[in-house]
């Protein structure tokens, strides 16, 4: 209770132990008995981020369930794999990080761009998940998720949103909640730069204008074409960032 912030550490005693309980069944919407009863034990035993939830004893929730800590001074951001992990391979991780950053990017005017050496705004490193559907945790909504801590959000109570909490399960059509986005261009804004489709189905933006010479802005412009990027969801970045690979020049 004291981890993740809903009792205070100084304190002790079934008083304080209760309302830590009722604080926690109110966030996760559950019946606020006071006690660890079985449906409150339940959601405790999910698997959860290890950030602590921003709780709000107003009991606000709703469109702007999000909550916000500090955001970046700039749009433009670096980030550099740490090491390579024993349960996922260095491509399969690279290009689902390469996917998680693209959530963000697509309703925000944040761009990433990954280094391999040198200082970098974040740094990953990935230990005993597993992949999209596979036994374990899905790596590409932990990465969505873990980012929006990185780039600003706390969790929200709004339950199905990338930020709540707990472990939302595999979704083979992950994609931003409302209240994700919203947290996020509370920060940043919106995205302007192009005409893309969020992971909400909402077209935002306009494709920037003007003759670019036929040339990928990424080196992994390839295995992103070798992994299907060019068609779906990411097409449009594909096809500003990668239009030789995708042969869209």
């Amino acid at each position: 209770m004291a981890k993740f912030g809903y009792a205070d550490p100084g304190r002790s005693g079934s008083g304080d132990f209760n309302k830590a309980i009722r604080r926690f069944q109110k966030y996760f919407h559950l019946k606020m008995t006071g006690q660890l009863d079985a449906e409150t034990q339940t959601e405790m035993l999910k698997p959860r981020c290890g950030n602590p939830d921003e709780v709000d004893d107003t009991g606000r929730s709703g469109p702007q369930a999000f909550t916000t800590g500090s955001k970046w001074s700039k749009t433009s951001l670096t980030y550099r794999f740490l090491r390579d992990s024993e349960d996922v391979s260095s491509s399969v991780m690279k290009a689902t990080f390469t996917k998680a950053f693209a959530y963000w990017s697509a309703v925000t005017p944040l761009r990433f761009r990954e280094v391999t050496s040198g200082r970098s705004d974040f740094t990953i490193s990935v230990n005993g998940d597993n992949v999209n559907g596979q036994p374990g945790i899905d790596l590409l909504a932990v990465a969505v998720h873990e980012i929006g801590h990185a780039i600003g959000l706390h969790h929200s109570n709004v339950r199905g949103s990338i930020m709540w909490p707990s472990y939302n399960g595999y979704d083979p059509n992950l994609k931003l909640h409302s209240d994700d986005i919203s947290g996020a261009q509370s920060l940043y804004g919106r995205n302007t730069s192009r005409n893309t489709r969020s992971n909400t189905g909402r077209n935002i933006g306009r494709i920037s204008g003007g003759g670019s010479s036929c040339a990928d802005k990424n080196t992994n412009c390839s295995s992103w074409r070798s992994s299907g990027y060019c068609r779906g969801r990411f097409a449009m970045y594909m096809k500003e960032n990668c239009p030789k690979s995708c042969r869209h020049c």
